[in-house]
């Protein structure tokens, strides 16, 4: 577990690759982007070859994974630190629009800065879908250009680790408020409960 601060209802783990990619081939798909490409996919471009990949899923209820994103670490060009790559982001088809994604995402990165063996010194994203885009623009990543790739990048060297984790924490926090709140009122049964981290058809 890397993250303490949520409710007892969910946190955030790391999950292994095979659990990332069943839930990635039956939630993988977006209204924006179609099909969401992993780096795990047999048909994953290694333009560069990560040395290393993590994976962080929201669990709630003790074991139903609800959004999971993978990150992606190679040495910079310049052979100096690690970039950090925000792979993939997949949220339950039946979860969506409920801030799953900015809260784990937020601890993902967040746990990539504070592990001094990984040594991250750059962080980027081929942003497209717009959410992510908002997302990663309140983190401090640029803006993706209008045309080519759309890549939005923030680098963040080693003195600047501590007030990245802390800015991404704060956000998790401020994003999960709502869950929270949300997991109390369900375990006291309350009518104006909403079970987020339930699907609709696993509801009664």
């Amino acid at each position: 577990m890397v993250t303490g601060e949520h409710c007892p209802g969910f946190a955030i783990e790391q999950i292994s690759p095979e659990a990332f990619s069943t839930f990635a081939e039956k939630h993988g798909t977006s209204e924006e982007v179609g099909r969401i490409a992993t780096v795990l996919d047999d048909d994953a471009d290694h333009r560069v070859k990560p040395e290393i990949i993590k994976i962080y899923g929201l669990i709630a209820g003790g074991d139903r994974l609800c959004a999971a994103t993978c990150l992606t670490f190679a040495t910079n060009q310049n052979g100096i630190g690690r970039a950090c790559k925000l792979d993939s982001i997949v949220v339950h088809k039946e979860l969506r629009r409920r801030g799953l994604a900015g809260v784990v995402v937020t601890e993902g990165l967040a746990a990539a800065v504070e592990d001094a063996d990984l040594n991250v010194t750059r962080i980027f994203s081929y942003a497209v879908h717009p959410a992510t885009v908002r997302l990663l623009k309140r983190l401090g990543f640029t803006d993706p250009p209008l045309r080519g790739a759309p890549l939005c990048s923030v680098d963040v060297p080693a003195e600047q680790h501590s007030d990245f984790a802390r800015l991404c924490h704060d956000r998790a926090a401020n994003l999960s408020n709502h869950l929270r709140l949300q997991c109390a009122l369900c375990k006291k049964n309350h009518r104006r409960a909403i079970r987020w981290c339930v699907p609709q058809s696993m509801q009664h």
